[in-house]
């Protein structure tokens, strides 16, 4: 019989195995998974100062062609969501998406709180 332990680790493997073939992506956010837990306000200016959206076109034969909007890996790298860039074995710079969208969600929360902040001042101005 299987010990919890082997079960979750059992389901780790599975899951980054599914999330490497292209299938479900999973991130392990449990609380109970992590040490040296901190407020981390002040992310959204942090990136936000650094990452500017830009407009591009894929040199030939490394995408689909066409316009695109998005962001550089080089920028993201200088922000506290480093960790989602991730070198490629050709060399070059990838973003691991499951890790921006972690990222992309506390920064929508933090901005929800500034805008409720500006909200409750407005309305006690009038």
């Amino acid at each position: 019989m299987q010990t919890r332990q082997q079960d979750q680790n059992l389901f780790s493997q599975i899951m980054s195995f599914i999330g490497a073939a292209g299938g479900a992506a999973v991130a392990l956010s449990d609380r109970n998974s992590k040490t040296d837990i901190k407020d981390g306000w002040g992310v959204l200016e942090a990136v936000t100062a650094k990452v500017k959206p830009k407009s591009f076109t894929y040199k030939s034969g490394e995408r689909d062609s066409g316009s695109h909007v998005g962001i550089m890996a080089q920028d993201l790298e200088q922000t506290p969501l480093k960790g989602a860039v991730i070198q490629g074995p050709d060399g070059r710079k990838n973003i691991d998406i499951r890790h921006l969208t972690t990222g992309n969600t506390a920064m929508i929360s933090e901005l929800n709180q500034k805008l409720d902040g500006v909200i409750s001042h407005l309305k006690g101005a009038k």
